[in-house]
């Protein structure tokens, strides 16, 4: 697969892009991926073990446009490795039902931490919707310690989906601000 170049790549049909196998698909370099259409016959051509078998750098390649392509199924099958490796950029153009899956495939337990979820205490009634960035703010109130991605809301609370942390940990009981709409 290292031997083809991107032109190459980005000429193989769906079905040719379907019939790869995990192993072959492991072997895409970052280019080749990043040169994948955003449509059904490019990125969205790809099965859920093969977007599992993706390097990590390969998902980091994604285009803001192909990470609007995948399906929610394809979200649900990238591993917290990769999901990590996605820029803040590629991040905020995930979907909320995109967003939903991945916060339910990559949660391991309730642990703030990266790709892990945070109850928040407020919800709709504050305004909140899915798709929304909060910050979490430390025990003074103005050192940043997460950003989180409001995945659901209920009347008067949240679940977010920690996506970047800068301190080593955070307890309950910390201020959290909308950043972006």
């Amino acid at each position: 697969m290292r031997a083809l170049t991107t032109t190459q790549l980005g000429a193989l049909s769906s079905d040719q892009l379907r019939s790869l196998t995990a192993v072959q698909a492991s072997a895409l370099t970052a280019a080749q991926v990043a040169s994948l259409s955003a449509d059904a016959d490019g990125i969205g051509a790809l099965n859920n073990d093969q977007i599992t078998a993706l390097s990590t750098s390969a998902v980091a390649a994604l285009s803001s446009s192909q990470i609007q392509a995948l399906s929610t199924e394809q979200v649900q099958s990238l591993s917290t490795g990769q999901v990590a490796k996605l820029s803040s950029a590629s991040a905020r153009q995930l979907s909320g039902s995109q967003l939903q899956a991945m916060a339910y495939a990559t949660v391991q337990s309730l642990l703030p931490t990266l790709q892990h979820v945070l109850i928040l205490d407020i919800g709709a009634e504050s305004r909140l919707r899915p798709g929304d960035r909060v910050t979490v703010y430390g025990g003074n109130g103005t050192a940043v310690v997460a950003s989180a991605y409001i995945v659901r809301v209920a009347r008067r609370s949240a679940t977010a989906l920690v996506v970047r942390q800068t301190l080593g940990s955070f307890a309950a009981g910390r201020r959290v601000r909308v950043t972006e709409k």
